[in-house]
């Protein structure tokens, strides 16, 4: 592009009054050279002189070049909101996925509470049931305890069974000992009888009265020759006080 070349100072012109004759002029200051700056008169009496076209500044750049830079950024603006675009709906898919995951989470949570909350009530159930079986076994063992304490005291107060084993085979033996000796007396007794009535008899060739006479004289208690302490030897009057020997034959030690 072609320069175009400096153009001086204009040079504004005084004129004085007729009376003075004389003219003058003098340098101004250089106005402004702006590209759309346009002169203008200063006063009514003195006009400007046009001034020759200022130095243009260069182009930035031409109508293409702008089309171009406008297409590569309106391609950025696009490629940035579409990028933008993606993330929002990657961010907005696991946000949803979140979403979906805390649901199912919530509702997995509350189904659990649900079911610990049944187990709770039926242990509760269970505990209250065991705690009225305890203190039913415990009052039972209590009744127990007391029958068995009772039980203690009365057999404390009573032989043992191997006692009372022993104390009617001691019975038993001294009943049979009992009853050897009252054989044993009455066998003499009669031995005794026997020998007696022999002797109270007549011999075979001396006449005697009848036995009914002798009978009424002579008796066992009269006879000279038994002791005075010979007597009966049974109260029968006092039979009741004796003992049944027939009920030995039952006792334990009989029967082993």
């Amino acid at each position: 592009m072609p320069r175009v070349p400096a153009v001086s100072a204009p040079t504004r012109v005084f004129r004085r009054s007729p009376a003075a004759g004389k003219t003058s002029t003098r340098a101004l200051r250089p106005l402004r050279t702006g590209v759309d700056h346009v002169p203008h008169y200063v006063s009514k009496g003195t006009k400007m002189r046009p001034m020759a076209p200022a130095t243009m500044p260069p182009k930035i750049a031409s109508t293409n070049e702008t089309n171009a830079d406008f297409e590569t950024v309106h391609e950025n603006c696009t490629k940035m909101i579409k990028s933008a675009e993606e993330r929002r709906q990657r961010l907005t898919a696991r946000l949803t996925e979140q979403q979906r995951e805390a649901s199912e989470a919530e509702q997995r949570f509350s189904t659990e509470r649900a079911q610990l909350n049944a187990k709770i009530r039926q242990i509760t159930l269970e505990k209250q049931k065991t705690n009225e079986e305890v203190r039913k076994l415990r009052e039972q063992n209590v009744v127990l305890q007391q029958r068995l304490d009772a039980v203690s005291s009365d057999c404390q107060n009573h032989i043992t069974r191997d006692e009372l084993h022993m104390t009617l085979k001691e019975l038993h033996s001294l009943s049979s000992t009992v009853t050897d000796k009252i054989g044993t007396k009455m066998n003499e007794s009669q031995e005794s009888q026997y020998v007696y009535f022999g002797t109270c008899l007549p011999g075979p060739d001396v006449a005697q009265d009848s036995w009914t006479a002798q009978t009424g004289q002579f008796t066992i208690a009269e006879n000279p020759l038994l002791p005075e302490s010979t007597g009966p030897l049974f109260d029968i009057s006092n039979s009741q006080n004796l003992p049944d020997l027939d009920t030995y034959g039952t006792m334990p030690g009989s029967m082993g």
